[in-house]
């Protein structure tokens, strides 16, 4: 039980809501969005673990966060890797900044950890 609550509570996850389901005759694929916002969370290592033992092979990870991609190194997890808010306009406009941005959030990681997309911002407001 105490799992269970962890799984759903403890690290902000929705199954239900937040799941990308690839339909076809042999397998279903689920995702969820890992959330660091919070007290008392466990480390990235439990959680990615918690997740292999649960099948999940797709995650959102709101921004990057080099403790969780470290723990994902190696597994058979695909990660939708986002980019803060703040960092838009800059990443849009600034060649320089988005190379050095993927040089720094994607390139040290991308050998070991299967990137699916990348993501540009949360919950944007325009203007």
């Amino acid at each position: 039980m105490g799992q269970v609550m962890l799984f759903f509570f403890g690290v902000s996850m929705w199954l239900l809501g937040c799941r990308w389901i690839t339909h076809s005759a042999e397998a279903q694929v689920i995702g969820v969005n890992y959330g660091l916002i919070g007290d008392d969370l466990p480390s990235p290592d439990k959680v990615i673990a918690l997740y292999a033992s649960r099948s999940i092979t797709r995650l959102r990870l709101f921004n990057p966060n080099a403790t969780v991609l470290e723990a994902i190194r190696g597994s058979a997890i695909e990660v939708i890797l986002g980019t803060y808010n703040e960092e838009l306009q800059r990443l849009g406009t600034d060649a320089s900044y988005a190379a050095d941005w993927v040089q720094t959030n994607v390139a040290p990681y991308a050998s070991s950890v299967r990137f699916r997309y990348i993501n540009a911002g949360n919950e944007v407001i325009p203007g």
